[in-house]
C-alpha cells in the first residue's frame, strides 16, 4: 500500500545520469542558449557534482591507501582520471557545447508525467 509504482519512463529518466544537464537545458524556458546553460547548471549541476563525489571519489578513495602498486596505479589513478575527465565533460564541455550547438528553445508545454 505504501509502495509507489514507477512507470518505465519515470525509471529511465531517473537512472540516466549522463543526461541531466542536457535534459535541463532542453526543458529550460529561457530565451538564449547561454541563459539556458546557466539555468541547467544551477538546477542540476550541484546534484551531478555531489553524485560524482559521493559515489565515485569517496568510494575509491580507499584504493589510494592500498599497499599494492597494482591497486594504486591501475585502479585508483586510472579511475580517478576517468572520473575527472567525465566530470569535466559533463560540467564544462557539455554546457559550452550546448551554448553553441544546442537545440532551439522548447515552446511546447511539458507533460505532467
Amino acid at each position: 500500500a505504501g509502495i509507489r509504482q514507477v512507470t518505465e519512463k519515470q525509471w529511465y529518466q531517473r537512472r540516466v545520469r549522463g543526461s541531466h544537464i542536457a535534459r535541463s537545458f532542453s526543458q529550460s524556458r529561457q530565451l538564449g542558449r547561454v541563459d539556458r546553460a546557466k539555468e541547467a547548471l544551477s538546477k542540476t549541476g550541484s546534484s551531478v557534482l555531489s553524485g560524482i563525489f559521493m559515489t565515485k571519489l569517496i568510494g575509491i578513495s580507499v584504493l589510494a591507501f592500498a599497499k599494492s602498486q597494482i591497486f594504486e596505479i591501475y585502479y585508483f589513478k586510472m579511475y580517478v582520471c576517468i572520473v575527472a575527465l567525465g566530470m569535466l565533460h559533463g560540467l564544462v564541455f557539455l554546457p559550452v557545447f550546448l551554448t553553441f550547438f544546442g537545440p532551439a528553445r522548447n515552446t511546447e508545454p511539458l507533460s505532467s508525467s
